[in-house]
């Protein structure tokens, strides 16, 4: 599968048997950007790899506190592996065990994660791994979601993909549905399909599956694991989570949706040289959302009005400004005409070609990141 271009949502496992999710559609030309997902346990200790499951607490417990890292989780498979999900753990892990895998450019004056093309082994592929699935013998959850969509979006199962643990082999048996939709035209039909559905039932049955929104005690456990690390009170996290279709659930799964605007054999994308970035500093800003017709997307982008710059050492030369993230905690989260607060990271970004320098702020890198509607919202500025 090494002909393949690797996507947003791609797993890349290397010769050693570290696996890396990739981030984004535009590569450099010997690497892959991709972050740390799972990391085989011998590398820690080579007694771990042969542990029985009764030692996973401690497993995880003595590789936090010998590292200082945060793990997300072990899993018990051909091999055992520990999975983590902290952007900041994943840098200082391969800081110990794989810096030759902390990426660094004259592109970037920040450090990425990437993994040279020399030593992956396999990449896992969305589309592919589901079409396999589904001619197989699919969990009947899985294949009443896919022809739920595809039914529903009258967009074709191939522009449909599974990705996450299960196309390595790391699922467990509640781990959530993490699919993919592929092309602009495609994503939107989804997105209207679900707001449609939902907005007449937040609870129904498709053939043998309950599908249900997240509601009562179950929003409270949508936010103790989506909202984990990010500093929303309850009350903001619950009102913007209502108005999002991309997650739900199916016979009491999670499951996550990501859009992504260009389809794998598209051609015409720009090269990975042809932009630059700088951060800048910390922002607060206030205004309100006068285009969301990217909101639904990995990446994601909103375009703000600013209203007021409540927080920012360098001086933002713009009226409006493009907010800009990866993360998915951060799509759907607000609508054209919507009032809000953000706070995240001013960054310069360069066109060389042009030689235009635009703004932007991301959000995601950090825990203080956060996009809130002040129009209904109490939220004390830090």
């Amino acid at each position: 599968m090494m002909d393949y271009r690797t996507f947003e949502g791609d797993f890349l496992e290397t010769k050693e048997g570290l696996i890396f999710d990739v981030k984004g559609i535009i590569q450099p030309e010997m690497y892959k950007i991709a972050y740390l997902r799972y990391m085989p346990v011998d590398f820690f200790n080579r007694n771990y790899a042969n542990a029985p499951k009764t030692k996973k607490f401690r497993i995880q417990k003595e590789i936090e506190k010998k590292y200082s890292v945060d793990i997300a989780d072990v899993r018990f498979a051909h091999k055992n592996f520990i999975k983590i999900y902290d952007i900041e753990s994943r840098f200082r892990i391969l800081s110990q065990f794989k810096p030759e895998y902390i990426f660094r450019s004259e592109l970037f004056d920040f450090p990425l994660q990437a993994v040279p093309i020399r030593d992956i082994k396999t990449i896992h592929v969305p589309e592919v791994y589901l079409q396999e699935k589904l001619e197989s013998e699919p969990e009947e959850s899985l294949k009443n979601l896919v022809m739920f969509i595809h039914e529903g979006s009258d967009i074709p199962v191939s522009h449909i993909g599974l990705s996450g643990s299960y196309m390595v082999g790391l699922n467990q048996p509640k781990s959530d549905y993490d699919l993919i939709i592929y092309g602009e035209v495609e994503s939107h039909k989804v997105h209207a399909f679900l707001e449609d559905r939902f907005s007449h039932s937040k609870s129904f049955q498709y053939g043998s599956s309950l599908i249900k929104t997240y509601t009562g005690r179950l929003m409270r456990t949508h936010f103790k694991n989506r909202g984990a690390g990010f500093h929303v009170p309850f009350r903001d996290f619950k009102r913007m989570e209502l108005q999002k279709t991309h997650q739900f659930l199916i016979d009491g799964r999670d499951v996550f949706l990501r859009y992504i605007e260009i389809c794998r054999n598209d051609i015409n994308l720009p090269d990975f040289n042809d932009f630059s970035y700088k951060g800048l500093d910390r922002v607060i800003l206030r205004g309100e959302i006068v285009n969301d017709s990217k909101s639904i997307f990995t990446p994601g982008s909103y375009k703000l009005q600013i209203n007021s710059i409540q927080k920012s050492i360098h001086p933002i030369p713009i009226e409006e400004i493009e907010i800009f993230t990866f993360r998915g905690r951060f799509l759907e989260q607000a609508r054209k005409g919507d009032k809000v607060l953000v706070n995240g990271k001013l960054e310069q970004e360069k066109i060389n070609s042009l030689n235009e320098i635009r703004y932007r702020v991301v959000l995601g890198t950090d825990p203080n990141d956060k996009m809130i509607q002040i129009n209904r919202s109490n939220v004390k500025l830090s």
